[in-house]
């Protein structure tokens, strides 16, 4: 007994999904173009399409939910693996960055870039003028094309698109509590609370590192500081907005109890 709890410690886990990952191999693409581009903005039209069909009284915002967070597995898995486990390099490692792309870097962003052109074709047609998230599918696509055409800073564009991924599963539970009539629930409080930590995180604090620590391309210097001023414009909302739900909310309903003690 004591044998097979040490076997299934969370450590030894750990290293045998690291090495079932490993065993799974991925050839990437060598040199992509606008063919692979192409094709991969159709799967997403197309798995979007069959998303409707297989969900046919469900609304469009409904529907782009999901389709959105099958991307956010796919890239998570995607990029963790070019991150953590095809090179050993410490993350954060300054050696990582400006590098020549790898297979496997080309294949996940042209796989996203491809997503990013049929959402933003998406968020045309159905949200209309929404400048702030058509310009973050702008210039997320543009980068990773970039880095594309460039041939280098993959490791870059790889690191912050994971980032931006990362949090996008807690705001479609957001979305989804709010839709179901659920938000007020502490599991809806639980799940704002983890997302604007992560959010602040991740995508300022982290998204800082990568901007002001390479010497990489004007372009994607660019790039990677409209994205971050993006981001800090996006955490100062979404921090109004927790402040104005859950912390004056609150201060607001404990100030008639005190006046009635």
């Amino acid at each position: 007994m004591a044998t097979m709890i040490a076997e299934a410690s969370p450590s030894a886990l750990f290293d045998w999904a690291k090495g079932f990952w490993e065993l799974q191999p991925l050839q990437g693409i060598e040199e992509p173009n606008l063919v692979d581009l192409g094709i991969w903005t159709t799967f997403w039209a197309a798995l979007y399409g069959c998303l409707c069909l297989l969900m046919p009284k469900e609304c469009p915002d409904w529907v782009i939910r999901i389709h959105s967070n099958l991307h956010c597995a796919v890239i998570l898995l995607l990029a963790g693996r070019c991150i953590f486990v095809v090179d050993e390099r410490h993350p954060l490692s300054a050696a990582r960055l400006n590098e020549a792309n790898t297979p496997l870097q080309n294949l996940t962003m042209v796989i996203s870039a491809g997503y990013f052109l049929f959402d933003l074709v998406w968020c045309l047609v159905y949200m209309g003028k929404d400048y702030t998230m058509l310009g973050h599918h702008v210039s997320s696509a543009a980068g990773l094309v970039a880095s594309l055409l460039l041939g280098k800073s993959g490791y870059e564009a790889v690191a912050v698109l994971a980032g931006a991924e990362i949090t996008n599963p807690f705001l479609s539970v957001r979305w989804f509590l709010r839709h179901l009539k659920a938000y007020d629930t502490p599991f809806a409080c639980l799940n704002d609370t983890v997302f604007a930590l992560t959010f602040a995180f991740v995508r300022v604090m982290a998204y800082h590192y990568f901007i002001t620590g390479i010497d990489a391309h004007l372009v994607m210097k660019l790039g990677g500081l409209f994205l971050y001023l993006l981001s800090v414009v996006w955490c100062v909302l979404i921090f109004q907005v927790y402040a104005r739900r859950y912390i004056l909310k609150t201060a607001r309903r404990r100030q008639p109890q005190l006046k009635a003690e």
